[in-house]
Formats: structure tokens, C-alpha cells, sequence
């Protein structure tokens, strides 16, 4: 009866250490697996870090660039207020010097009556 005892408990004493094994492989692989989800997670939080950095540059250029604009936008007014500026001074030149003309052959007529 006490072989018969002894038969029993070699394959239930294999089974509790298949058991042991197989629970410690798990657990490993547990492990690997949630080692392996942290990296993912940092991956992924660093490319979502990237993207808004990118966007972040993307909306500075932007920025810059609408600042460009108006900058040109001013300078070309600029341009065309200072153009029609010298346009009118050109003008003006030109009217005062024909006035001075007109009073130069006033004056000469003045003085060949003389």
C-alpha cells in the first residue's frame, strides 16, 4: 500500500513542479510583456512630444511668415506713398519753376520797355 502511496505522489509532486515552471515562465513573460508596453508608451509619448514640437514650428513659421506680410505690405506703402510723395513734389517743382519762368519774361518785358 505504501508503493502504491509513493506511485501517487511522484506524478502529483511532477505536476506541482510542471505547475511551478509553468507559473515562473508566465510571470516572465508577463514581464517582457509589460517591459515591452512601457517602451512602446515612451515611443509613442516621444512621437507625440515630436508632433507637437513640429506643429508648434509649424505655427511659428506661420506666424513669421503672416509677420512677413505685413511688414511687405507696409513697405509697399511705403513705396507708394513716398513715389506719390515725389510724384507731387515733382509737381510742385515743375509749377514753381514755370511761375518763375512766367515772372522771368514778366520781368524781361519789364525791362525792354525800359
Amino acid at each position: 500500500a505504501e508503493a502504491h502511496l509513493d506511485g501517487d505522489r511522484v506524478p502529483w509532486a511532477l505536476r506541482v513542479r510542471r505547475l511551478i515552471h509553468d507559473r515562473e515562465a508566465l510571470t516572465e513573460q508577463v514581464a517582457a510583456l509589460e517591459a515591452q508596453l512601457a517602451h512602446e508608451r515612451r515611443r509613442r509619448s516621444a512621437a507625440e512630444a515630436e508632433v507637437k514640437r513640429e506643429r508648434a514650428e509649424a505655427e511659428g513659421r506661420k506666424t513669421a511668415l503672416a509677420e512677413l506680410g505685413v511688414e511687405i505690405e507696409a513697405l509697399q506703402l511705403r513705396d507708394e506713398i513716398s513715389e506719390e510723395s515725389s510724384l507731387k513734389e515733382t509737381r510742385e517743382a515743375h509749377a514753381a519753376l514755370a511761375a518763375l519762368e512766367q515772372a522771368l519774361d514778366v520781368a524781361r518785358a519789364d525791362a525792354a520797355k525800359l
